[in-house]
């Protein structure tokens, strides 16, 4: 028979271990709650980007033209009516374009893309046509020794021509329509003498490829490829005996 006491004591051990298996369970319960509470399955989506679409603007050669006119007015430096300024021809053997334009072996159009809104602007001994901002669409172009690395990488550099260009020795070819750049920062194209022949001998138009200016339409003689030396400088003149800008570069043009 069992003693009180041994009932008793039989019972506080049962008591004692279910309670502690209890307690066990019930903190391994709550341990795997906490867990899983920890644990927050994010679903993987997909990244987004967006991209824009550079869109050229619809501007014709005539309106930038109309721009370019307005531009010189306005600034006052040399207004059509202003009287043209003393030129000294230094080469009195010119002759006025015997030969014609001078085509390249691999002559065509242009067919390159030129955005609305380039500047021109001098670095460093170099003249480039660029856009502001780097990253503006166009692929910007190393600056060479010319153009130091800050300026370079502030603006997107579509061309750079010497600003204090030199003669070559002998004449070279046309490799394309374009021959030259603005100053609205637009091409120009050897087929338009008729569109620039509106500016006189003393405005400044733009300057062609191989760095040299190129000026309104003059009566004075020029060599084969349409300059002349004026007031201690070589420069291109707009002729009414050409259809063309020029027929040939005096110095090493720039390519496109």
């Amino acid at each position: 028979m069992f003693r009180t006491r041994d009932f008793v004591l039989i019972f506080s051990t049962i008591t004692f271990l279910l309670l502690a298996i209890g307690t066990t369970l019930l903190q391994r319960q709550s341990s795997k709650q906490v867990t899983e509470s920890t644990l927050i399955l994010v679903e993987d989506s997909p990244e987004e980007f967006s991209a824009e679409v550079f869109k050229r603007e619809q501007v014709s050669r005539e309106e930038r033209l109309l721009a370019l006119r307005q531009k010189i007015a306005e600034s006052g430096e040399l207004a059509l009516s202003a009287p043209p300024e003393e030129v000294v021809v230094e080469d009195e053997t010119l002759v006025s374009s015997p030969q014609g334009l001078q085509k390249c072996s691999e002559y065509g159009d242009f067919r390159g893309y030129w955005p609305v809104g380039v500047k021109l602007d001098v670095v460093e001994g170099a003249r480039i046509a660029y856009l502001e901002g780097a990253g503006g669409g166009v692929a910007t172009v190393l600056a060479t020794t010319a153009v130091s690395l800050s300026a370079a990488a502030e603006r997107n550099i579509l061309l750079q021509l010497p600003a204090y260009p030199t003669k070559s020795a002998h004449s070279n070819c046309v490799e394309s329509d374009v021959v030259g750049v603005a100053k609205d920062g637009s091409l120009i194209r050897n087929s338009e003498a008729g569109l620039y022949g509106v500016f006189g001998e003393a405005t400044l138009v733009g300057y062609a490829l191989d760095g040299f200016p190129i000026y309104g339409l003059s009566s004075y003689a020029t060599d084969s490829c349409g300059g002349s030396v004026a007031t201690g400088e070589y420069r291109y003149y707009l002729s009414s005996s050409r259809e063309v800008i020029l027929n040939c570069f005096a110095g090493l043009p720039a390519s496109l």
